[in-house]
């Protein structure tokens, strides 16, 4: 279940949409405030990720671009994720 509500905050459902959700399928016990709570440790990961710095030399990098359609604010967005690997052999 913690998956489902991470997964949906990450596609910009608010926490009371969430809620409604998760209620709508028999789930009483969870509400926005707990939504939020499941969703601060993913907060923290993202801001952890943001602020990692490389440490080490690596010879070879392995890179890769994705193309994704993200919800925005008001539509649907195209975005380019790249993705990057070291490896310190």
């Amino acid at each position: 279940m913690v998956e489902v509500i991470q997964k949906a905050y990450r596609n910009w459902a608010s926490t009371r949409k969430i809620e409604h959700a998760v209620k709508d399928l028999g789930i009483e016990c969870i509400s926005a405030l707990q939504v939020s709570e499941i969703n601060k440790g993913l907060v923290e990961m993202v801001e952890e990720f943001r602020n990692w710095t490389i440490k080490a030399e690596y010879p070879v990098l392995w890179i890769d671009i994705l193309y994704e359609k993200i919800c925005g604010r008001r539509s649907m967005e195209n975005m380019t994720m790249m993705f990057v690997k070291g490896v310190n052999i």
